[in-house]
């Protein structure tokens, strides 16, 4: 059977939405394939799920013969070099205005860095995201938090665009899928996940190349910068933190996206329920990396800082110096364990079930900042 022909036939990976995401996709996909030229991008310090989702759009109207502009204010991870399509992505539209501009993962317009002026210049602005936490800012709104990654949106878009699924698009969604799903092992996990997933393997999806270079491709650099982050760890009060400086950064050799998958570090340790890496991205400006176990919601916290994401894996940036910026932190997580703890010992039996929860295999993904 023609590759095509699969990825418009009814499968496991198809569900009902809310009649508004139904009706947001149907408009969606009306005006993206007559649109003319059509910015794409994502959140700052974008992971899987974001650079995934941005080009798989961008393949499917490239192929449609639409002008596209995949700008992203960080640069895409080093573990999505080897995605297909990686090679449009660059740091500033190149030409405005823009007809459309699609924004995916990004929890508020205000999340996309630099490129916020530029998005908000188009015609038209589609939103597709699946944060519980979120600014609402697009004219069309595909947001669904019940879904495990702005991808599994993104193919839905596809679907009712009738769109040809390649193998590179199905590639970079499943990088999506699994990078948000921790490699399926986190409580987003469900059924519709592992559909997907298969639909996704049977069109061409190179998931074998995803893994190895999501958890097993490591650089000299990335592990001498993990020694120095390791060297700073402070895990008090349920509270596990660690700093990068600049100066960490050029001992060490490594980019600044090399500090991806050092927050996994500090979420593993059992005594930590929640985990934080700051990093200096430049003076007074500080990128935090949250994570969490059941029964905090990290979002809320990096909500604090203007930032956002889920309640596992959120992301905020500080304007103060390193050591400041670590104190303030500091300070707000320990109020949102402290009112956790609180909230656990007056719900008796309710204490019960997060421990029960917290038991089952629920790890905020190491590779990502979230939205």
């Amino acid at each position: 059977m023609p590759r095509e022909h699969l990825s418009r036939e009814p499968n496991n990976a198809c569900r009902p939405f809310p009649s508004e995401v139904t009706e947001s996709l149907e408009r969606a996909a009306a005006i993206l394939k007559t649109a003319s030229r059509v910015l794409l991008t994502t959140h700052v310090n974008p992971d899987g799920d974001a650079v995934g989702s941005v080009l798989a759009l961008a393949h499917d109207l490239h192929a449609r013969g639409i002008e596209i502009d995949v700008a992203l204010a960080d640069p895409p991870p080093r573990y999505c070099s080897a995605l297909p399509g990686i090679e449009w992505i660059h740091r500033a539209p190149q030409e405005q205005p823009f007809q459309i501009a699609v924004v995916c993962d990004a929890a508020g317009i205000d999340r996309i860095g630099n490129l916020e002026t530029v998005a908000r210049a188009a015609d038209q602005i589609i939103e597709i995201d699946h944060h519980a936490i979120a600014r609402p800012f697009g004219t069309i709104r595909i947001v669904d938090d019940t879904s495990f990654a702005t991808a599994e949106l993104v193919y839905h878009l596809l679907q009712t665009m009738e769109s040809n699924i390649t193998p590179a698009i199905a590639t970079c969604l499943m990088m999506g899928v699994a990078t948000d799903t921790g490699a399926f092992r986190f409580t987003n996990t469900n059924g519709r996940t592992f559909a997907l997933a298969t639909q996704l393997m049977d069109l061409g999806a190179d998931l074998a190349m995803i893994m190895d270079r999501v958890y097993d491709s490591k650089t000299v650099s990335s592990i001498r910068l993990l020694q120095r982050a390791l060297g700073t760890l402070k895990c008090e009060h349920s509270f596990a933190s660690a700093t990068l400086s600049l100066d960490d950064f050029s001992a060490s050799g490594a980019p600044q996206e090399e500090s991806e998958g050092v927050v996994g570090h500090l979420r593993s340790l059992e005594e930590a329920q929640v985990a934080a890496v700051l990093r200096e991205a430049a003076p007074d400006s500080i990128r935090v990396s949250l994570r969490g176990r059941p029964g905090v919601n990290v979002a809320t916290i990096a909500e604090r800082f203007g930032g956002g994401g889920h309640t596992a894996a959120a992301g905020c940036t500080i304007n103060l110096p390193l050591a400041d910026a670590e104190l303030k932190l500091r300070a707000v997580v320990e109020s949102a364990l402290s009112s956790s703890k609180s909230a656990l010992d007056g719900n008796g039996s309710g204490g019960s079930h997060a421990a029960n929860s917290a038991a089952k295999p629920h790890r905020a993904q190491d590779t990502t900042c979230g939205g």
